[in-house]
């Protein structure tokens, strides 16, 4: 383990978790998202946002929030 980020795609996955860290507000919710999800929807470990995150995470923690919030007043 000590070693690990000496692999290049653990280290780009390394840095995908870093990106998704720094520029994600739902960061605590899924620690960063899963590296094989990233990977096969754009080619890459080191992305933030995908199609996974935004329809299954986002919107989760999106509509959870609103209904903590109740009813919106009008």
């Amino acid at each position: 383990m000590e070693r690990a980020a000496e692999v290049p795609w653990v280290a780009e996955a390394l840095d995908g978790f870093t990106n998704c860290r720094a520029t994600c507000d739902h960061f605590a919710f899924c620690l960063g998202g899963n590296p094989a999800n990233k990977f096969f929807e754009t080619g890459r470990f080191d992305t933030t946002e995908t199609t996974h995150c935004r329809t299954s995470k986002k919107l989760l923690m999106k509509g959870v929030f609103q209904h903590v919030a109740g009813p919106r007043k009008r």
